[in-house]
Parts: C-alpha cells; structure tokens; sequence
C-alpha cells in the first residue's frame, strides 16, 4: 500500500523522467520552470497515494459490511470521536481494537464519544436554515398552513401574540386562561412550553424546525396527542462573526431588527453568541381615536434580548445555556359584526375607543448538558420560565350585534414553570440495540386574575419512559416505546363574576403513552413504515366556569401506515401516509349564553374518529428548478352532544338540546405548493425565486362557532445572495418579498354573539379578519 508521506518506486522513477529536460536546459529560467513543474508533481502523487490509502480503507469497510450482510446482521452503528486539533472528526467502528505501534507497544486510541440520535419518526417534517430563509419563516406564527401537512397555526382570537395550534385535527383545549392544555407540544431546544403566548416571537436563531405529526408521548410526554414542533436554535460558533438583518415591511411600516454576534472562544472551551431583536408593525385595522391609547388593531411592538453560551473542549462533556428576556406588546384583533352590515373587512373600526396595549414579558432559561462515553450518553435537560401576561379585549365593532362597544379592563396571567429531564441512551448487542430511559418532572403554577374572576392552578407531573429500536438485518428496524404519567394537579377558584369562592379541585391522574413502529427499506431509495402510538392531554378544571368541576384527559390512539421513496435519479421525492385517531374523553369548550368569558369544558362520552390521507411530492425537472407540493385530506366525524345549559341559561349537564360539536382547526382539505428556480449565478451574487401557494378548506375556529371561509394565499420571494463586499468586508442577502398577493379577505376567526340565553350555534356573525395584502425588503449582512 502506498504511504502517504512517500513517493514510492514508481514516483521516483518518474521523477527521474521527468528531470531529465531540466538537466538538458541552457537557461536559469527554463531550470527554475521545470523545477516548480517537479514540485506539482510531488504534490499530486502525494495526493494521489492518500486517495488510494481512503480507497482501500472503504474497500475493508464495504468487505466487512457485505460479511455481516452475509450473516444476517446489520453494519454497525459509528460513534463520533472527539475533535482533532484541526477541528476534523474521526469515526470508527465501536468494537475496532486500539493500533499497535512498529515497536510493539499499543498506541493511545482516539477516544470516542457516543453521539447517536434517537429514532426519528418517519412523519416528520424539518425546515433546515434554507427552507425557512426561501419561506420567510423566522418564528412559528410565519408557517403557512400547509407548510407541514396536516398543521394549521393562527393567533388567539383573544390575543394577537397568542398562537393556536392543530394537527391532523387535535388541538388545545384553550389558550386564554391557564389552567387548559394544548394538544400540539411545543418544544424549544428540548423544554416543552406549557403556554403560548408568545409564541409568535422570532428572535430564537432557528436551526431548524421539526413537525412531528401523531402523538408523541413516549420522549415528548403530556400534550402531544395531536404531534409535537421542536425549535431547535444554532449554537455559538467560537468565532468572531456578526449577522445583522434589517426587514422594512412597506404597507404597514414595519421595521424589524435581528443581530446576532458570535464572540471569539475563551480559554479554548467558552462559545458564546448575543442576540438582540427590535420588531414594529403597525395594525392593518385604524383606530380613528386620538390620544395615546388608541392604538390601531392588530398591531405589535416586541424587543428581546438572548445570549447563549456553549461549553466543548471535544471531551465527554458538552454543556449549552440559553438565557432569553422578551417583551412583547401587541394589540387584539378587530371583530365586526358580519351580518349587521360589515360583511367585508374593514380598514377603519367604527368608533375610537380606548385600546389600551397587551403586554407579554418571558424569561426563559434553558441548560443542556451531555455527559458521554464509547457507547453510552447521559443527557440532561433543565428548563426555567416565567411568563406575564396582560390582556385586553374590544369589541368596538359590534354595534347591532347586542354588545356595546367596550374595553375590558386587563386580563392578567402570571406562569411559572420548572422541569427536567434525565435521559440514559445506550447500544447493545453489536450496535444493534438503540436503548433510551428517562424521567421527567415538570412543575408549573399559573396565577389568573381579571376584574371579576380569579384563582390559581399548580401542576406537579412526573414520568418514566424506555424506547428502544432495534436494526433487524439491514431492511428492517423495530421500535418500542412506553411512558407511564403521574399528573396531581390543584385548581383553585377565588373568585368568579365578582363572589368570593374559595373553591378547590384537586386532581390525579395516570396515563399511559406508547408506540409501536415498524420501519422496513427493501431498497436503497425506498422505505415503509407501520406505527400504533398512543397520547394524551392532560385533565383539569376551567377557572372560568360556573364551578370547578374537573374534566378528564382527552386520550389518542393513531395507526399510521406510509411509504416514500425516489426516483429518477432522486429528482423526484415523495412520501404517502395514512392514519386513523380514536379520541376518547374528548375536551370541549361551551361558551356560557349570557356571558361570553365564562368557559365551561366537559368530555365527550363518544369516540371521535379522524381519518386522512397526507401526500408530498418534490419534482425537480431542470437542475435549477424545483417544484414541491403538499396535500392533506382529513375526515373529522364529530358527535351531537346535549349542551350543558338549561333553557335560562344556567350549566346543567345534558340539560340542552343536541349539537354537534365540529372538529376546531380540522379542515377537510389543506394544499401547499412552492416553484424555486436559481436563476442564476452572476458575479454580483446568486439570483433566486421562490413562489408560495397555500390554500386551507372551510373549518371551525372554536367547534361551536361560526365556519371559516376557505381561502388561497399566494406569497413570492426573489433572492440576491452571496453578494462579496470590497476587502472582504463580509457578505450581502437582499431579498424582496410580497405576502397575500391576491389581497384575499378571508375570517380568521368568528364567534356567536347575542344578549339572550339561546341554544349553540345561534346568534349574529363576529369575526376579524387576516392579514391582507403587504410587502418589503429584508437584508442580511454577515462578516
């Protein structure tokens, strides 16, 4: 085998040949030519005996692996070594024998670090930095419906920083007080957030997004019984850089401000990066009014500061921090009534009243530590937040509809919430065996108070949980998982519609998650896959209802069946799913007749079934063109219940006539399609385009409210990247952008509204309206 340090007898002959002209040459100049010509070739066979060195060492590999394949096993999983002192990694086998020096004594192996991943489901759908920089995509709130099959996001229709999550039709159960649970898990870095407001902040520093789509309750736990998104942020990279990215949004005046700056690493181990936010946007319904409160609808003003630091010398120990203050100030959304005459949206409300503004402070502390060894890891992650929110509500639209135009004096939420989890991973038998337990305890303490109503709520949940997956052959992997959930949680009402009540429920309840997957690839391009998976959303008390009666856990059980695959030559990518949920225990939310904020939540004694069918399609036809496409279809069979008020008005289980309680954020029909073409490459920078295609069926907002209209949201995108300053002085990304171009008017949300007792589903339309119309230029600079 030729070494890599040495020319070898063939290089030296034809050095000799090749040294000959020179030793012939006349000139100084001729000899000095031939010898640099010598000095290549030196430097390409050199280069030339590496390669053959990498070639024979894949050629082993390849060898051991079709023995294996030969004997029914699977090629080993690898472990990631430590770094080298150029910053490469070397991989090697788990088993490989340390190497033995030409002395005879043994050498000091490389140490290795156990870094494999856990199984990641099949239905999942990740947005790396390119997908959401082409997308526009900087927080959750920006993700198009359709985005993610099966996923539909939208703000509160009680406040605008506020996000509404479904998937495949679970959703959560309220998002304006806090004693109710969502059904999507939201997970940043690994910490699950109980509440969401706030969620449509975009300071984060995304990484990535991953939409796991099903219940995800063996390693996401409670409220994931619809699926969980993780936002996963980029880490601090040790060096000295600076990303700065101005946005300036031209028909509401927004103006946004991200920076982001990398410090050089300290003492060869600290990495550390500042991050700092600024965000206007002014509301695209007018508040005639004057004066200082009389800000315009749907408008925002955020700021917020991050700093993260990262500790990893290539040892067996990684540690991250992530600190994160946030103010966010936002108005609500306008309602009009749309069947008293305002059946078009409106630019400009209807009086000018007072509306004073919703303000949302977080903390949120996040610590990640990695202790690992040859082929076991232990993780550690410990999450810290606190959120204080302040809300107002107007209805100044709805005259005619039986609501005076009013300001309702500031709903006040105060959350706190402490939780870790401790995860084992380990391989056995050969690398074959991927083997994960954990515990995981969150706490969390929410505090309302509003001008009639007021209590607390304290949850303690504590859960074990062991998956496995096992490689059977090389077509075959095997996974089990199982999780086993102790919720106590106390809610305490103190006190409602202006009466002291000192009220109190307490709860215990257990719960069992598991799942059960099959996942075969009979081919280099093709897999399939069977899964059982079972979650659920956690039981509780509604603090605003006429009493604390408790309400059981809404249960999950999805089988899903798929296959993806490629071909020609991987220009064509698809992916067909399949799945059936029974929910049991279904958590509904009824809105009192004679007031609209008190909430009462009970359970559905049927069996809910949803059914679908999800598709993805990536074509691409030309080099630079590709074409991507989404579809879902979902078959929501809801049930006609009793509702649980008499004909005055007054909660009584079973006491009112039959309605049907519709499926929230289940829309039967979601499409999405995006075209990105490369232009070109020009020697000021990379030309691209991207066009965006959403359209969303008719669906109910609340499950007893009105039908949201369908609509088509069509957004463009055209990229100028890699612009080189003078003096590599850094590089310059314009993009100019357009949302809703079609100017679609369409409802985000629509509610019932009258000033009698009545039955569900009676009354005049509210609604407020989307975003229409808009446009702007963002530009990033990174040195």
């Amino acid at each position: 085998m030729l070494k890599s340090a040495g020319l070898g007898f063939s290089g030296l002959a034809v050095l000799a040949m090749m040294s000959l002209p020179g030793a012939l040459a006349q000139s100084k100049e001729e000899l000095e030519a031939y010898e640099a010509e010598l000095i290549d070739y030196e430097k390409e066979l050199d280069q030339r005996a590496k390669e053959l060195d990498e070639l024979e060492i894949e050629l082993e590999d390849l060898e051991d692996e079709f023995l294996d394949s030969e004997l029914g096993e699977a090629p080993p999983r690898r472990r990631r070594a430590a770094p080298t002192a150029d910053g490469e990694e070397q991989v090697a086998d788990a088993d490989a024998a340390a190497p033995v020096g030409e002395d005879g004594v043994a050498m000091v192996p490389v140490v290795e670090y156990f870094s494999a991943e856990p199984y990641v489901p099949e239905n999942t759908r990740s947005f790396d930095r390119t997908e959401l920089t082409k997308s526009n995509i900087n927080a959750l709130s920006d993700m198009l419906p359709g985005n993610a099959a099966g996923l539909l996001l939208q703000t509160s229709d009680s406040n605008a920083a506020a996000l509404e999550l479904s998937l495949r039709g679970v959703s959560g159960t309220t998002v304006h007080q806090g004693t109710g649970d969502p059904g999507v898990g939201v997970f940043i870095d690994g910490v699950y957030i109980a509440r969401s407001q706030g969620l449509t902040m975009d300071l984060l520093d995304l990484e990535r997004i991953d939409v796991q789509r099903g219940p995800q309750g063996v390693l996401s736990g409670r409220n994931t019984s619809g699926g969980a998104v993780h936002l996963v942020s980029r880490k601090p990279t040790g060096e000295l850089d600076i990303e700065q990215t101005l946005l300036f949004g031209g028909e509401y005046d927004e103006v946004k401000s991200v920076t982001h700056v990398n410090l050089p690493r300290l003492a060869d181990i600290v990495n550390a990066k500042v991050s700092y936010m600024l965000d206007d946007h002014k509301g695209w319904v007018v508040n005639p009014g004057q004066g200082s409160q009389n800000n315009d609808f749907w408008s925002r003003d955020n700021q917020a500061v991050r700093i993260a630091v990262n500790l990893d010398k290539g040892g067996p120990i990684a540690f991250d921090y992530a600190f994160e203050d946030a103010e966010i100030t936002s108005t609500m959304p306008y309602f009009q009534a749309v069947d008293m005459g305002e059946a078009k949206m409106q630019e400009t409300a209807r009086s000018g009243l007072n509306i004073p503004e919703s303000d949302i402070d977080i903390q949120h502390h996040n610590q990640t530590m990695v202790i690992s060894g040859e082929k076991a890891s232990i993780t550690s992650i410990i999450g810290y937040r606190e959120v204080e929110s302040t809300e107002f509500t107007n209805y100044d639209g709805l005259f005619g509809a039986g609501v005076t135009p009013t300001t309702a004096p500031g709903d006040q939420i105060r959350q706190d919430q402490f939780s870790v989890d401790l995860r084992l991973q380990r391989l056995f038998y050969k690398d074959q065996v991927d083997l994960i337990v954990g515990v995981n305890n969150l706490r969390e303490t929410v505090e309302l108070q509003e001008s009639a109503t007021s209590g607390t709520s304290d949850v303690d949940s504590f859960s074990v949980y062991a998956q496995g997956v096992m490689a059977i052959g090389n077509q075959l992997e095997f996974l089990l998982g199982w999780r086993e959930t102790r919720d106590e949680k106390t809610v305490q009402s103190l006190r409602r519609n202006s009466v002291n009540t000192g009220q109190q429920t307490n709860i215990e309840d257990d719960n069992t998650s598991f799942e059960v997957a099959f996942r075969l690839q009979p081919s280099e391009h093709t897999r399939a896959w069977l899964s059982l998976a079972r979650g659920f959303k956690a039981a509780g008390a509604s603090l605003y209802a006429e009493g604390t009666q408790p309400y059981a856990a809404e249960e999950a059980e999805t089988i899903e069946a798929g296959f993806s695959g490629s071909a020609w030559k991987q220009k064509i990518n698809y992916t067909v799913a399949a799945y059936s949920t029974n929910l049991e225990n279904r958590q509904l939310v009824f809105l009192d007749p004679d007031n609209l904020r008190i909430t009462d939540i009970i359970n559905d004694p049927n069996s809910t079934s949803i059914e679908g069918v999800e598709l993805n399609l990536s074509v691409q036809p030309l080099k630079d063109l590709t074409i991507s496409t989404f579809y879902s279809y979902m078959d929501y069979a809801a049930n006609a219940i009793a509702e649980p008020y008499d004909g005055a008005g007054s909660f009584s289980p079973g006491a009112g006539p039959a309605v049907v309680v519709e499926g929230e954020r289940a829309p039967q029909h979601m499409g999405w399609a995006a075209i990105d073409y490369q232009v070109g490459k020009f020697e000021a920078g990379d030309l691209a385009l991207r066009l965006e295609y959403s359209s969303i069926g008719d669906y109910f907002f609340n499950s007893l409210n009105p039908e949201q209209d369908s609509r088509d949201i069509l957004n463009a995108r055209v990229n100028m990247s890699g612009l080189q300053l003078e003096d590599d002085a850094g590089q310059l990304e314009v993009g100019i952008w357009a949302k809703n171009i079609l100017d679609e008017e369409y409802t985000a949300s629509s509610q019932y509204v009258t000033s009698s007792p009545r039955a569900s589903k009676s009354g005049n339309v509210v609604s407020s309206f989307g975003e229409p119309f808009t446009y702007g230029v963002d530009i990033r600079y990174a040195f």
